[in-house]
Parts: C-alpha cells; sequence; structure tokens
C-alpha cells in the first residue's frame, strides 16, 4: 500500500468514526452509495467483485469506531501538545 492509499483509508476511517460519534447508521444501500462516491472522489477504482469485500470491512470499521467513541476519556486523558518519539 502506497503513502497515498493509506492517507485515503485513514480519511475513510476517519469518516467512519465521525459517523459512529454522532450515532448515524447507514441502510445497505447508503452504505454502498457512499463507498462508490467517496472512491470516486477519491480516484481509488474497486473492482466490482471487491465491492462486497469492501462494504463487509466499512461494516466492521463502524463497528469498531463504535466501540472507540464509547469509552470515555476524562481529562488526563487528552493527548500533549508536543509528541516526542
Amino acid at each position: 500500500v502506497g503513502v497515498g492509499q493509506a492517507a485515503r483509508c485513514l480519511l475513510v476511517l476517519e469518516y467512519v468514526l465521525w459517523l459512529s460519534l454522532i450515532g448515524w447508521l447507514m441502510s445497505k444501500d447508503e452504505m454502498q452509495a457512499y463507498v462508490v462516491a467517496a472512491a470516486a472522489a477519491l480516484e481509488l477504482p474497486i473492482a466490482p467483485e471487491h465491492m462486497p469485500g469492501v462494504l463487509l470491512n466499512f461494516e466492521r470499521l463502524a463497528a469498531v469506531a463504535a466501540v472507540v467513541n464509547a469509552f470515555e476519556l476524562g481529562p488526563a486523558d487528552e493527548p500533549g501538545p508536543v509528541w516526542r518519539p
């Protein structure tokens, strides 16, 4: 996976997290329409035979995002202003 593809995947994951955060659930048709539109906007071709797997993984990501977003963080859990490796 190239850097560009990884960045695109992160954008999709960010959107899934946002969907989970606001509690909006998509129907299968809405999910497929979103995936097709997002792939077109990102110029990311998805072969028709791969679409069922892409949709399944999109559903899985939404489920993971819901678990992550359900975990409450306190003030001490916020990231620091400076990152040091």
